[in-house]
């Protein structure tokens, strides 16, 4: 579940807050967990979609500030856009959805939020706009400028609890909301009721707390292997990121 847009122009980076599990015909999903799909690095900002669990491991290694790769982990289901601070260029992409003059957009809410930005370019309307149309999107919009440094992540405020998976699986357990994808957001109600409606969804409880399904912002593609050339293209990036700061 998810709509990530960047502006490269205005220096905008904006993404939705939901995060989601789908099992079955089911999605189980939450808003405004605090875990961000953006995420600042060095000079850098980069913008996340993909499993919760895989994403923790990219925050968990920039918030150590490293000083070589060697610790860098390997992409696995996810997708990202690197932009940097003093020239808001992208310096690294892949797996974007569609890449339109200056826009970059991943995530289920792609095609909602590009219609919005041809008529309007601005990336935070946009993603408010996907999460009306695309029910993998919702929530919060987050964004960080980096042409004006201002932003309204919740990292900024909410310190390690933000860079955990769990975390977030946690707070779907407790205050989830639960559809039937083939009824849609109409059909929405919360975990617990949908527990004691269907005693059968525990199966599903099990498995979010033993750690077997994580939370994501999927996106297509979301499972296939990243091409070496990539990989190789990805360690560059954040070599250079890396150099700049020394």
């Amino acid at each position: 579940m998810t709509t990530n847009v960047y502006d490269k122009l205005t220096g905008m980076m904006a993404t939705d807050s939901r995060w989601s599990i789908e099992w079955g015909g089911f999605l189980l999903y939450i808003d405004d967990s605090g875990f961000d799909k953006i995420e600042l690095f060095n000079d850098c900002a980069v913008m996340f979609a993909g499993d919760s669990a895989e994403i923790e491991k990219w925050k968990r290694w920039m918030a150590i500030n490293p000083s070589d790769l060697s610790e860098m982990p390997e992409p696995v289901k996810i997708n990202v856009c690197i932009s940097r601070e003093s020239d808001l260029q992208v310096i690294y992409q892949y797996k974007q959805s569609i890449i339109d003059e200056t826009g970059y957009f991943a995530g289920t809410g792609t095609n909602y939020a590009l219609q919005c930005w041809l008529k309007n370019r601005d990336a935070k309307k946009a993603v408010a706009t996907a999460t009306l149309s695309d029910h993998r999107s919702g929530g919060d919009v987050m964004y960080y400028d980096l042409k004006n440094k201002s932003s309204n992540l919740s990292s900024r405020v909410l310190g390690e609890a933000d860079l955990s998976a769990q975390y977030v699986s946690a707070q779907i357990l407790s205050r989830g909301s639960f559809m039937n994808m083939a009824l849609g957001l109409s059909g929405s109600i919360s975990f617990d009721q949908a527990l004691l409606e269907n005693p059968d969804l525990k199966e599903m409880k099990d498995m979010i707390s033993a750690g077997t399904l994580t939370a994501s912002a999927p996106f297509e593609g979301m499972g296939a292997p990243w091409p070496d050339e990539e990989r190789q293209k990805l360690k560059n990036a954040m070599q250079s990121i890396l150099d700049a700061k020394k």
